[in-house]
């Protein structure tokens, strides 16, 4: 009751009891401010172990991503193995058909003969992609500029592959062998750009074997 006393001249309270509002006024403070420290100290380790978790959530995304692009990385690089070889062909065939349209008079002699036509034809339809066709779910491993050309150049080929002429108009066909003729150099960029990052990945892995590849490439002209 001493504790009491030093608020109240009695208790419990009744009417004849003097109140001593500046005393109770004080520990209603005191009880207050015991109150905010608790709240505090609990507030204070909450906040550290938020702190914590959200460093180690941090610290686990990192760990994730990182995974997340090596193993990103890795199938980039087996996706650009497994199509290095095709790439390389189809190059050098587009390449040969560019450099036949840049001889002079190629397009008379494919207006003109229709065993020409044919044979030009024929070459053009030869560059085909069954290879990058059957990886075509996991293309998106490559990058975004290496995909684009890749497919571009695809595109652009089957384009002009599905032009083939039966009864050409001499003059329509004149001007299509222009478009395709002023197309191709592009077509080779891309292709070219691509091949190069097989080769990089070729070496990344160091299989890098010149004169397996030759032999291949040789075997594929044959």
């Amino acid at each position: 009751m001493s504790m009491l006393d030093g608020v109240s001249q009695c208790w419990p309270l009744a009417k004849d009891c003097l109140v001593w509002w500046d005393a109770w006024a004080a520990v209603g403070a005191l009880l207050g401010f015991i109150a905010t420290a608790i709240l505090g100290f609990f507030t204070y380790r909450l906040g550290r172990a938020a702190n914590r978790a959200t460093r180690l959530a941090t610290q686990i995304a990192a760990t994730e991503l990182d995974r997340q692009q090596l193993r990103d990385n890795k199938e980039r690089v087996l996706v650009l193995v497994q199509i290095a070889g095709e790439l390389s062909i189809n190059l050098n065939k587009v390449r040969d058909i560019s450099a036949f349209m840049g001889t002079p008079g190629y397009s008379d002699a494919l207006v003109s003969s229709r065993k020409a036509r044919d044979e030009f034809f024929n070459a053009l339809d030869a560059v085909t992609f069954p290879v990058v066709r059957g990886v075509t779910e996991r293309l998106h491993y490559l990058t975004p500029t290496d995909g684009a050309r890749l497919v571009r150049a695809m595109g652009v080929l089957a384009v002009f592959q599905e032009l083939r002429p039966e009864n050409p108009d001499p003059d329509d066909l004149a001007e299509g062998l222009g478009v395709l003729s002023s197309t191709l150099p592009k077509v080779i960029d891309d292709l070219r750009i691509v091949w190069e990052a097989s080769q990089a990945a070729v070496r990344e892995l160091g299989i890098h074997d010149i004169e397996f590849a030759r032999s291949v490439a040789g075997q594929q002209t044959d």
